[in-house]
């Protein structure tokens, strides 16, 4: 609740101050790989399809347009180099499938972009469907050093 004390209060959403932007930065910190700020007051950004070089220090800055203190949540997912791989073993396989199988049909939205992949949604669209299955046929068999190699 927000207002004067012994006042009128009225609710307060701390997440809903200012339209958050999202940008990440290189490891020199002042290289940017990538801006977001396409939707609107308390909504969630995302930065997609960015190649990170190397394991290192990345930076990330969220800015507002006003210099209030605001609420956020930030969440990280990095998809491993070796699409398909869903429970993360090194090797797109049987397992694999059997994650996209059972959660045929289950929708993502709301869930971490980590969560997103742990229940078989490789792209990331918010459904495990036939599209998943698609990019899992298109890697089974391959592992980790295969990806590497290449």
């Amino acid at each position: 609740m927000q207002g004067p004390q012994g006042g009128s209060q009225s609710s307060f959403d701390s997440s809903a101050l200012s339209d958050l932007t999202l940008q990440l930065f290189d490891t020199d910190g002042t290289t940017s790989l990538g801006l977001a700020n396409l939707t609107g007051l308390g909504l969630s950004e995302l930065l997609t399809d960015i190649e990170l070089d190397q394991a290192d220090t990345y930076f990330a800055k969220v800015s507002g347009a006003h210099n209030d203190v605001q609420m956020y949540q930030l969440d990280l997912f990095v998809t491993p180099e070796l699409l398909g791989n869903v429970n993360l073993d090194d090797i797109v396989d049987s397992q694999d499938f059997a994650i996209l199988k059972a959660n045929f049909g289950t929708g993502t939205t709301g869930l971490t972009l980590g969560a997103h992949w742990a229940q078989g949604d490789l792209n990331i669209d918010g459904v495990v469907d036939s599209q998943d299955f698609t990019i899992l046929k298109a890697h089974f068999g391959e592992t980790a050093s295969m990806t590497a190699a290449s």
